[in-house]
């Protein structure tokens, strides 16, 4: 039985992702409200503190293009699960978003995805605890490549067969 979300195939049916360096990534903060969080002011004051090192990810783009402004970012902040997903699948560490009243169901489908993917720490939490570009970098937590890797593979052979 393959685990993980099919989400994490995405970057690896793309052509060609930006080759950016890691200095052009540097200090890049991705924030990704899902898509019934666009306008909230809990994003959008963040954005304000972080000033020019945050850049907004408009989900409503075509995939390739939301995955593309993932892969030029050296963290993220999602209130998207499957903004969560990409990153991991980009092995940029990242921080969910569990705004108060913002979700149905609570943490249940992101401690399922992360059982998965082996977080190296909890990446889950209030975005008004983020004051600063220190506080998301200490907030954002990396995934076990080898658990992604695994669940890729995995993924693949019960979706395609090979």
């Amino acid at each position: 039985v393959a685990l993980g979300d099919p989400g994490l195939l995405a970057p690896l049916g793309m052509r060609r992702l930006p080759s950016i360096t890691e200095r052009e990534r540097h200090g890049r903060i991705a924030l990704i409200p899902h898509l019934d969080h666009r306008g909230a002011e809990s994003f959008r004051n963040l954005a304000e503190r972080l000033g020019e090192q945050a850049h907004v990810v408009d989900t409503s783009r075509r995939p390739e293009a939301v995955i593309r402004s993932l892969a030029s970012s050296s963290l993220v902040v999602s209130s998207s699960l499957h903004g969560m997903v990409i990153a991991d699948a980009l092995g940029i560490p990242a921080f969910f978003s569990m705004d108060s009243g913002f979700f149905l169901g609570g943490r249940f489908k992101l401690d399922d995805y992360q059982s998965v993917v082996e977080p190296s720490a909890d990446r889950v939490g209030l975005i008004e605890e983020l004051r600063n570009a220190r506080d998301v970098r200490l907030a954002c937590a990396g995934v076990s490549r080898a658990a992604v890797a695994h669940s890729q593979r995995e993924l693949r052979q019960a979706i395609t067969g090979v």
